[in-house]
């Protein structure tokens, strides 16, 4: 679920050999983009002389957008989802149904012990993604019946899975943007009343069959401190950041390693904050460009499409509030964000399209 480093630099090549064979037909990219992954690479070769596995994963998704074509955007607005629904039925698999390594042992208060997996704040996340644009194709219906079957069982498989992996903030992230997607989209209220009724049905399923048990076990032991002592990490990060750091720093950070071993920690220390987290390593000019990148869909979204494209991009607003998936370059979210931008920019082609047909047809009603 997530590409290792060693294995990208494989991907780029051949993204890059199909970027050159598409790049008649590819798409306008903002420069935007380009200047930021140019300025990650000075900032982390001024400050340390090395570059961190985001770079990468930026190219990655410049080059898979170079890949997609003009005539192909409306055919990978299907293909995406489609793809992170294959990821997310992969990790239900593998969680239920293989052994692995990648489980730890929780002590409960009673004595007992449970297994969850390790870095599941990571994991709940990216099945998220697709437990989350399940969600918004069964709204967005016009399908036929078996892709509303997988999108069903997307659904169900990746709450099951994201609750096994104990992580709150998972499903906090998918609560939290299905709500706003059911209640702002342009259908019936009583469909409204019927998704958000299937969807409360089926948490009290998973708490009856005791799918929450490892959540509650984590809640008693960090009883004192909700958010895992997130908020000291971050009064950590940003205190070192506004008092040791020179206004050079303010403006470009302190790298990618530097930014870890600020706040006076003896080893790096992820800041558990994506804006945090970028403001450190980058500065305000890098969380500056972050926060247009991500304000970038919405901007171009035509109205019909906009409160689609803010649901997915809240979805990844809430999962960066408690976990870096940009700073550290997880390709997953980058791709769910080039999806997001995709169909933005599909939707807003397409809003042109009809009014040009419609000026088209008024023009000929006047002659």
């Amino acid at each position: 679920y997530a590409l290792a480093p060693s294995a990208s630099y494989y991907y780029v090549l051949v993204l890059f050999l199909f970027a050159l064979r598409n790049f008649r037909d590819s798409l306008r990219i903002n420069p935007v983009f380009v200047l930021s992954l140019l300025y990650i690479f000075l900032v982390n070769l001024l400050t340390q002389n090395e570059f961190p596995g985001v770079l990468s994963s930026i190219v990655l998704c410049i080059l898979l957008f170079f890949c997609i074509g003009k005539n192909n955007m409306e055919s990978c607005t299907t293909t995406f989802p489609f793809v992170f629904f294959m990821i997310s039925l992969a990790i239900t698999y593998w969680t239920f149904f293989c052994e692995n390594a990648q489980m730890e042992t929780f002590h409960e208060a009673e004595g007992e012990e449970s297994s969850g997996w390790m870095d599941a704040n990571y994991l709940s996340s990216i099945v998220g993604i697709g437990c989350v644009l399940a969600i918004r194709e069964l709204i967005g219906g016009g399908k036929n019946i078996w892709y509303k079957l997988l999108c069903i069982i997307t659904i169900v498989g990746s709450l099951f899975t994201a609750a096994y992996a104990a992580s709150r903030g998972g499903l906090l992230a998918v609560a939290f943007s299905t709500v706003v997607l059911v209640l702002f989209s342009k259908i019936k209220k009583k469909s409204k009343a019927i998704i958000l009724g299937l969807m409360a049905a089926l948490v009290f399923c998973m708490y009856y069959f005791g799918y929450f048990d490892l959540i509650e076990a984590r809640v008693e032991m960090e009883s004192e401190d909700v958010t895992n002592g997130r908020t000291e990490i971050w009064e950590a990060k940003l205190s070192a950041y506004f008092n040791d750091g020179s206004i050079f720093n303010w403006l470009f950070g302190f790298g990618d390693i530097g930014a870890g071993y600020l706040g006076g920690f003896d080893l790096v220390r992820s800041s558990h904050n994506d804006f945090v987290g970028i403001l450190c390593r980058y500065g305000l000019i890098g969380l500056g460009a972050f926060l247009y990148i991500l304000l970038y869909p919405c901007l171009i979204a035509s109205e019909k499409s906009r409160v689609v494209v803010v649901s997915l991009l809240l979805y990844l607003v809430a999962v960066s509030m408690s976990l870096e998936p940009f700073a550290l370059g997880y390709i997953n979210f980058f791709v769910f964000y080039l999806y997001i931008a995709v169909y933005a920019r599909c939707s807003q082609d397409l809003s042109d399209s009809l009014l040009d047909n419609e000026l088209d047809n008024g023009s000929d009603n006047n002659e």
